[in-house]
């Protein structure tokens, strides 16, 4: 299985807001928002789990996600239009115990750092 992390900053003024992480074979999706002490938990449909799917298999861009993308509007909800959200990395996860993926996943969540500045500006 693979994790696919993602930043995610407010459009207007380019603070880190969060990260985020999502597992398309475990159909799991997170956001670590700065300053939240949970994670919260994102949710879709089928249909929504395809799309995404088919993002991900696609080469996933440099530049922040277009608003449109199954991905931004799975992970950012009703902030969509204020976020913008970006491809950080992607890590192999260990599903020989798949009751254990949904902690493993939380657990990769929680140890991401968050980045200070956007992957295309200078810290």
């Amino acid at each position: 299985m693979t994790a696919v992390a993602f930043m995610i900053w407010n459009r207007s003024h380019a603070s880190v807001m969060g990260v985020a992480s999502l597992c398309v074979e475990a159909r799991y999706a997170s956001v670590r928002w700065c300053g939240a002490e949970r994670l919260d938990r994102r949710f879709a449909d089928l249909a929504t789990w395809r799309a995404i799917a088919s993002e991900v298999n696609l080469q996933l861009p440099a530049a922040p996600l277009p608003r449109t993308s199954a991905i931004a509007n799975v992970l950012a909800g009703e902030r969509v239009h204020d976020v913008e959200i970006q491809y950080l990395t992607q890590t192999h996860i260990d599903d020989s115990e798949p009751r254990l993926v949904a902690a493993l996943l939380d657990a990769g969540l929680r140890s991401t750092t968050i980045p200070e500045a956007r992957p295309d500006q200078e810290p």
